[in-house]
């Protein structure tokens, strides 16, 4: 992620919120790559505090935890595999990725939004699509 991508993607999001007729939080880690954005209309960008704890961090309280499980779950499953079968293990960078794909659709939205409840954020469910 750079500064540039980043701002890019917000203000995408602020167009299409505005076209919804919506406004919305978001709440971001202090990143370098997170810079603060001026003449936002429908979105409000929020930083959390410097070293805020993994408590206070949704993503750092279970959702990234969560992600690496299953990476390193489907990545076992591949060696002992490639073990099985007497043959080198080695993987590249796409099946790489596809692996954190296929790991990522395997976190349904309800342990995401659990993560959110235990650092004490409530969340509301809003259906915009993909963005």
């Amino acid at each position: 992620m750079t500064a540039s991508l980043f701002e890019k993607y917000i203000r995408k999001i602020d167009n299409k919120m505005k076209c919804l007729g919506r406004k919305i939080v978001i709440i971001m880690d202090n990143c370098p790559s997170h810079p603060q954005l001026k003449k936002l209309f429908n979105v409000e960008l929020i930083c959390l505090p410097k070293n805020t704890t993994a408590k206070l961090q949704p993503m750092d309280a279970g959702v990234i935890r969560m992600l690496k499980a299953n990476y390193r779950r489907r990545l076992a499953k591949r060696r002992l595999l490639a073990f099985d079968n007497n043959i080198p293990f080695s993987i590249n960078v796409l099946e790489a990725l596809n692996l954190i794909k296929a790991s990522w659709e395997e976190i349904d939205s309800t342990k995401i939004e659990h993560c959110f409840q235990h650092a004490g954020i409530i969340c509301i469910k809003f259906n915009i699509g993909i963005i």
